[in-house]
């Protein structure tokens, strides 16, 4: 399985007495045989992209999702974060609700030897964020600590407890 959640698919009320969600592990399992889930067991699969779904009569619900609704009995809003970044931990203390920006704020950097926000220029390294979806340069450092020091003290003033720690 792959590909994002559409938020505008609502949870199945059914769910309810079919699904158990454990606010402290972020399991969700089964309470009575389906398909080819069994009770007891632990309800859906890991997909490509690194979260977790729940199929149910051809259908592919996000397991964040699904952990919304049976934790408050409310279908869950538009977008879900999950604050750590990893897209497995569905713990209730780290699902949030999010705008499409937070969400984006909080997405994994890409894989590469400097830290977020900071680039190589010449023999220095420059320190630049995005802002409102356009790049302010924060200026230019000797060293690759400085010019992360520089990104981390104002993402945390732009991004608050969205941003993306170092």
């Amino acid at each position: 399985m792959s590909g994002a959640f559409p938020a505008s698919k609502p949870i199945p009320e059914e769910f309810s007495r079919l699904l158990r969600y454990d606010p402290v592990t972020g399991e969700i399992v089964w309470l009575v045989d389906q398909g080819r889930g069994r009770a007891g067991r632990l309800a859906g699969c890991e997909t490509d992209d690194g979260h977790r779904a729940i199929k149910y009569q051809g259908k592919t619900y996000g397991y964040h999702r699904v952990a919304w609704f049976l934790h408050t009995g409310e279908q869950p809003p538009k977008l879900i974060d999950h604050a750590d970044g990893d897209g497995l931990n569905n713990s209730w203390g780290n699902l949030r609700g999010a705008t499409h920006r937070q969400n984006s704020i909080n997405r994994r950097p890409k894989e590469r030897d400097l830290p977020v926000g900071v680039h190589r220029k010449k023999k220095r390294f420059a320190a630049c964020i995005k802002i409102a979806g356009r790049f302010t340069h924060l200026g230019l450092f000797k060293t690759v600590a400085e010019a992360a020091e520089a990104y981390e003290k104002k993402a945390a003033e732009v991004h608050g407890e969205y941003r993306r720690a170092a």
